[in-house]
Parts: C-alpha cells; sequence; structure tokens
C-alpha cells in the first residue's frame, strides 16, 4: 500500500516525539526498546517485532532515500498497523484523521482562542488580559499563553474533571494551570487557579479565567493589556463589568507566600506578632 509522504513524516516525528530519541541506523535497539515499551502500555501484548532496523528501514530509510520521489511512499500495511498501535491509535484510518484516544472530548473542545485574565497580583485595581491558544496535534492538546514579556507553551492533561497544563517559557518562569470542566463540551469560559513566580521570583498563585474569543484566527491579532477595574466596572459591556466584579476582591484573587528570610520556624511569624523588644 501507498502513502503521501507527509503522512510518513509525520508517522517518523510523533515516534520519536514519543521515545525522546531520533531513529537512525545506529540506535536500532534503543529505537526498539523504547516502541516495545509503549506498545505493551496500549496494546498489553508483547511487540512484535525484533528486527533492530525495523523503524529505520520501514520509514526514515525510505523518506531518505533520493531515488524514491514520487509523494507517495510504498509501506506494508501490517507495519504500519503496529507502528500506529504503538504509539497508542486504534489503527491506520484513526492514525491519518489524527484521533487519538488521549485527545478526549473535554480537551478537544477547548481547541480556539482565548483570553486569560488574572489579577494584578501586586494587589492594585488592574486586570492582566494575555492573548491564548489551545490546539490540537495529533496526540496532544497544546496550549500556547503569550505574557507582555515571555511566551509559555505546555500540553493539557484531562484528569477527572480538571484540566491540568504545566506552561514553560524556557527560563525560570513557568506557570502551572488547572481548569474545571463540566458537561459543555465547548466552554466558553474556563474558570481555575494558577501557580507561578512574580516579578520579584516569589512564589503566587490566584484566580485565572479563560474567556473563548469566537471568529478568532490568528494568535497575533489578540493583544496584552492591563486593564483598570475601574473602567471595566463603568465599561458599557455587560461582560467587561462581570470580570471586574470577579476580580475585585484582591484577598479572593492572590495568595503569595510568606517572606522568607531565615528559612526557619520563625519566618511563620508575622511582623505584627513578634515580641517588641523593650527600650533600656
Amino acid at each position: 500500500m501507498k502513502f503521501s509522504r507527509d503522512i510518513l513524516k509525520r508517522l517518523l516525528s510523533e515516534i520519536q516525539n514519543a521515545i525522546y530519541m531520533d531513529v537512525t541506523s545506529g540506535n536500532g535497539a534503543a529505537v526498539n526498546a523504547a516502541l516495545g515499551a509503549k506498545y505493551k502500555e496500549y496494546r498489553k501484548v508483547p511487540y512484535p517485532i525484533t528486527n533492530p532496523e525495523f523503524v529505520y528501514r520501514t520509514v526514515k530509510a525510505k523518506l531518505n532515500d533520493k531515488k524514491r520521489k514520487g509523494k507517495e511512499l510504498p509501506l506494508l500495511t501490517g507495519n504500519f498497523e503496529i507502528l500506529v498501535h504503538a504509539l497508542g491509535y486504534k489503527g491506520i484510518p484513526d492514525f491519518i484523521n489524527g484521533k487519538h484516544p488521549a485527545v478526549s472530548t473535554d480537551l478537544k473542545g477547548c481547541e480556539g482562542f482565548w483570553y486569560s485574565y488574572v489579577r494584578c497580583n501586586s494587589g492594585q485595581p488592574f486586570v492582566l488580559r494575555a492573548p491564548v491558544e489551545i490546539v490540537v496535534r495529533y496526540r496532544d492538546v497544546e496550549m500556547e499563553l503569550r505574557g507582555s514579556r515571555r511566551t509559555f507553551k505546555g500540553k493539557m492533561k484531562l484528569e477527572g474533571d480538571c484540566i491540568f497544563c504545566l506552561l514553560e517559557s524556557g527560563d525560570t518562569k513557568n506557570l502551572h494551570l488547572i481548569f474545571k470542566t463540566g458537561l459543555e463540551s465547548t466552554p466558553n469560559v474556563l474558570q481555575g487557579v494558577f501557580s507561578g513566580l512574580s516579578t520579584a521570583n516569589d512564589p503566587i498563585a490566584g484566580r485565572e479565567i479563560l474567556i473563548r474569543q469566537p471568529g478568532m484566527d490568528d494568535l497575533k491579532k489578540l493583544t496584552n493589556d492591563r486593564l483598570s477595574i475601574d473602567k471595566l466596572l463603568s465599561s458599557g459591556t455587560e461582560d467587561e463589568k462581570i470580570i471586574a466584579r470577579y476580580f475585585s476582591n484582591v484577598d479572593e484573587n492572590i495568595l503569595k507566600a510568606g517572606r522568607s528570610s531565615n528559612f526557619e520556624i520563625t519566618d511563620l511569624i508575622k511582623p505584627e506578632q513578634k515580641p517588641k523588644t523593650r527600650k533600656k
């Protein structure tokens, strides 16, 4: 059977991403072992291939063969089935259509463009708005949040009735998000919490909401902003008033770790609780 070059490139890419290594002509044993573990994880039966060159010869060698100039490349259906099963797909049609069982209806329903809103952690009466894109890429659901200074990226996971996502920026600034899901398969608003670091590198946490932006087709069209709660309250848009009221109370929206100086139990004592020293 023949498959398009793009399909085989995607197959190779997903294999390499799944086993965290490149497929080469010299690491077949390691590739087989890693892929065999994946196969057993999904199929609960032994990986049926022992030839260490199987993955390289089945996929990568054909892609690298300069003599095969056509857009379609031959691949035995049985070999293709083994590889897509190792990746967790139910079969070739699901792989070609990007329908991986790991992508639940709840996660797929989040695909699209959003605005993220959080209360300014300094306590000042402002709400911080940031663009967000959620996209399904084959077996993963990925989130990208563009802050005013850095971009955060991560993969979303569904556990129970909540969506978890660790967003990494490539430096010390990372965000951990948790959002509640529900019966609505395509929600327009997600409520949750975040944790991360302040600009002073102190641990902070707080409430966060995502509001879908229907009709949007490009993340670059969404903008970062620092919105005054007072102005939002006087806005002519009811949605903006609701957002302002949601974030109006500092204590309900921002949590900060206490100041650490000695890293001892005494750090937990508030300044007003410390015994006053008597003047001599």
